[in-house]
């Protein structure tokens, strides 16, 4: 049987797709009324923090769309292409580089550039610092889903399929109805019989419904108790 019904109440429409970005205020205006000045720090209080103007902001989320990269040519291009436009307060690509460094520098780069002995340069991304800040930010980490899933025979997700549950680090534990069940634990389910869990995983088994909420099940060994002790069973069994 099912561990616990995981509630859907923080996901996402299926309809929509979120951005994961910082709402401006309507009344947050383009340009600002006094000089930019790039080597004094922004104030905390400003709407468009840590950038000083909401300028810099749009140039470069839009120069950062991990979908639409854009090279340096390129982004000198639009720069050039704004200016002749008559657009005010174009940032310089220098500025907002600059910007960018000290974004980098407050909330840290997993980003490291390495270069080779024969003077090649490797670009390497630390996935456990993106995962990290996906957990401590408030706008992402509903949407981060901890347990793999039982697709069936599709696999569209990185939590889907039977490397992510049988070989990879998974949570060892869980809470249901504020008791913490862990990995490795001898259990006793509702019908008496023992149960030793290894992985816990999300699935969705007894309903055609695709708007209807996953459920938590627990892969493990059967435990039979005897006058002896107990005798775990290696055959795998699902609860």
């Amino acid at each position: 049987m099912p561990l616990i019904l995981v509630s859907k109440k923080n996901s996402f429409d299926n309809e929509t797709e979120s951005n994961f970005g910082i709402e401006l205020p309507d009344n947050c205006p383009l340009t600002t009324s006094w000089p930019v000045n790039l080597n004094s720090p922004v104030a905390s209080d400003n709407s468009t923090y840590s950038w000083p103007s909401k300028a810099h902001y749009i140039t470069a989320l839009l120069f950062s769309s991990p979908r639409l990269p854009f090279s340096k040519v390129q982004k000198k291009a639009v720069l050039s292409w704004a200016k002749e436009l008559g657009a005010c307060d174009v940032p310089l690509l220098d500025a907002l580089n600059q910007v960018q460094e000290s974004v980098q520098t407050l909330v840290g780069n997993p980003t490291e550039k390495i270069t080779s002995c024969l003077g090649n340069i490797f670009y390497l991304n630390d996935v456990r610092k993106e995962i990290a800040k996906d957990y401590v930010n408030s706008l992402t980490h509903f949407a981060m889903q901890d347990y793999p899933e039982d697709g069936g025979k599709g696999m569209s997700q990185v939590f889907n399929g039977e490397k992510m549950l049988l070989e990879l680090p998974l949570p060892p534990a869980d809470r249901v109805d504020g008791e913490i069940y862990f990995v490795d634990e001898l259990l006793q389910d509702a019908s008496e019989d023992y149960f030793v869990p290894e992985h816990f995983f999300l699935a969705l088994y007894m309903s055609t419904s695709d708007t209807a909420d996953k459920q938590l099940y627990v892969l493990g060994r059967a435990v039979q108790q005897t006058e002896d002790g107990f005798i775990s069973h290696p055959t795998n069994m699902q609860n």
